[in-house]
């Protein structure tokens, strides 16, 4: 269990990395009048891996080894850097080192990351027996939900925070954000689904958040609004 938190540790900064220059190439490459098509096209992009994601792992916890979830992303990570490497040409400008690592959100990762280990663990031994009323139980999910109440707090006070000020001002982009992430560990805990399961519960969320995505892309394009 601690080399795979690890592990989703590690992995969360590059998602967070490639989540964030998806959108800015598209800003630089992509006129303003199409820019909302590519966009959708996106979303819906992360809706499929939302979806395929959970059914994934899970088939790979239960029936290969959960190493897995790491290794498919090795063969997909290698071509997108040849295809990179190939064929996008774009001059950038010079960036000290010093001052983009200065610049990184030190204390919102260490609460996201600490808040988000503490109750995974508390749902993991629950499910392995450990009763809710055990004073370690209690504990972490007490911290872990402290955790997510101070972080708007902490993201104020920061320069460039890990988390953007504005999603804990949108309804819409925070009601979004969890139910991304609380509905899954609703069919898991609440439901005992196994995780293949529960990703196969969760497809019809995805799909509507597929087509929606798509869709507002393509009207914002129509739009123009």
């Amino acid at each position: 269990m601690t080399v795979l938190i690890a592990g989703r540790v590690v992995q969360g900064f590059g998602a967070g990395g490639i989540m964030t220059l998806v959108y800015i190439l598209i800003g630089d490459l992509v006129s303003t009048k199409d820019r909302g098509t590519y966009q959708g096209l996106i979303g819906a992009t992360w809706a499929v891996a939302s979806a395929l994601g959970p059914v994934l792992g899970g088939v790979f916890a239960e029936k290969v080894t959960w190493r897995w979830c790491f290794f498919i992303n090795v063969p997909v990570s290698v071509l997108a850097f040849l295809v990179i490497a190939l064929f996008l040409h774009m001059t950038h400008p010079p960036v000290e080192l010093s001052k983009v690592i200065r610049n990184i959100d030190y204390i919102g990762i260490t609460v996201i990351a600490g808040s988000t280990a503490l109750i995974l663990l508390a749902l993991q031994w629950a499910e392995q027996g450990v009763t809710w009323s055990s004073s370690r139980q209690i504990a972490f999910l007490v911290l872990g939900g402290l955790g997510f109440v101070v972080l708007p707090f902490v993201e104020a006070r920061v320069p460039t925070p890990i988390v953007p000020r504005v999603s804990f001002h949108t309804k819409p982009e925070s009601d979004l954000t969890q139910l991304r992430f609380c509905i899954p560990l609703y069919f898991q805990a609440v439901k005992a689904q196994t995780p293949s399961t529960a990703g196969v519960s969760i497809l019809p969320l995805v799909i509507s958040f597929t087509i929606a995505s798509t869709g507002s892309g393509y009207l914002i394009t129509w739009t123009r609004k």
